[in-house]
């Protein structure tokens, strides 16, 4: 089955992003569970999930990834853990 959906010109760049942003977050977390589980998704090729893993694996963004976690679990001014709400 194929959709087609229509929309007045003007409306073209809005949608679009919306259309992108949207995609990029869902794929995202997407592929973020999947790298978490060491399973590849059907919809990412080989060759392409050998690249990411190897990313993944360099010390560089292994170091940033710590980071990370340890900056989102701190409790520095005693008010609880940061929670990111805004959206």
């Amino acid at each position: 089955m194929f959709q087609t959906y229509f929309w007045k010109l003007q409306h073209h760049d809005s949608v679009l992003w919306w259309w992108e942003h949207t995609l990029k977050q869902s794929i995202g977390n997407l592929v973020s569970k999947r790298r978490r589980n060491r399973k590849k998704p059907i919809y990412i090729g080989v060759a392409d999930w050998t690249l990411l893993e190897a990313a993944w694996g360099e010390v560089v963004n292994k170091n940033k990834s710590q980071t990370n976690s340890q900056n989102r679990s701190s409790n520095a001014d005693r008010l609880g853990i940061y929670r990111h709400v805004s959206g």
